[in-house]
């Protein structure tokens, strides 16, 4: 039998009558822990991957609305095809803010989770400090940085394709009454 076969392979489950005396509650608590990172590194690395889908659309957004706004600059006059390229524009704008939006909600939700598993390895090992630690570290950061700390980055990528949107629309307006 191979090693990786040998590994899947596992031994029946204990009697529950096996189980009590012979497992500490040192051995227990490790195993619970072992779990609680895991799962914590988890949350954190999907976390992680809603803000870089966020950051991939956000580029593909600018690239294409930049590429429209290239068109119409292009054009020698002004035609109902650069005022639509306009409005495009102005809906992909709205687009990427709406999905931009929905990846700050994956993100957070992910976020709210890893932070539930935190407090529990907290509970667990409460000597450590955890919540402790967390809380003093956040209130250093804003006094460090009172105006930024308050900035909310999920509404800056917003506002940038809000921004793109709103030029979109002057676009689409001036085009159609040039």
């Amino acid at each position: 039998m191979s090693d990786a076969a040998m590994e899947r392979r596992t031994d029946p489950p204990p009697l529950a009558a096996d189980r009590g005396p012979t497992r500490s509650r040192s051995s227990s608590q490790d195993n619970d822990v072992a779990i609680l990172l895991r799962l914590w590194q988890e949350q954190r690395t999907q976390g992680r991957q809603s803000e870089n889908h966020r950051a991939v659309m956000t580029a593909v957004i600018v690239i294409g609305a930049s590429g429209g706004l290239g068109y119409v600059a292009a054009q020698p006059g002004s035609s109902p095809i650069t005022a639509a390229v306009g409005i495009a524009v102005a809906l992909l704008g709205l687009f990427g803010a709406l999905i931009s939006a929905k990846y700050y909600e994956r993100f957070k939700m992910h976020m709210d989770a890893a932070q539930l598993l935190r407090r529990r390895l907290d509970g667990l090992y409460p000597d450590l400090l955890l919540e402790d630690d967390w809380a003093a570290n956040r209130r250093q950061h804003e006094g460090s940085y009172p105006l930024m700390s308050r900035i909310r980055l999920d509404h800056l990528w917003i506002a940038v394709h809000l921004g793109i949107s709103l030029l979109g629309v002057v676009v689409a307006v001036v085009e159609s009454v040039r």
